[in-house]
């Protein structure tokens, strides 16, 4: 486990729904919550629930 290195983070973290809300308005760059990546989770999770509940594939 020594030799163990942690990767390095791909995805900058979250300072807050606001503050990245602002962070983006003032730099012109997309909010970390871009629905552009969550909108597809989101999604799959959504059908899988209703999979679930009908007790079939869907």
């Amino acid at each position: 486990m020594k030799a163990y290195k942690l990767p390095s983070k791909t995805i900058p973290r979250s300072p807050g729904i606001h503050q990245g809300w602002l962070d983006a308005i003032r730099s012109g760059k997309p909010a970390s919550s871009n629905l552009n990546v969550s909108d597809p989770l989101t999604e799959v999770v959504l059908l899988a629930n209703l999979a679930i509940r009908a007790g079939k594939i869907v």
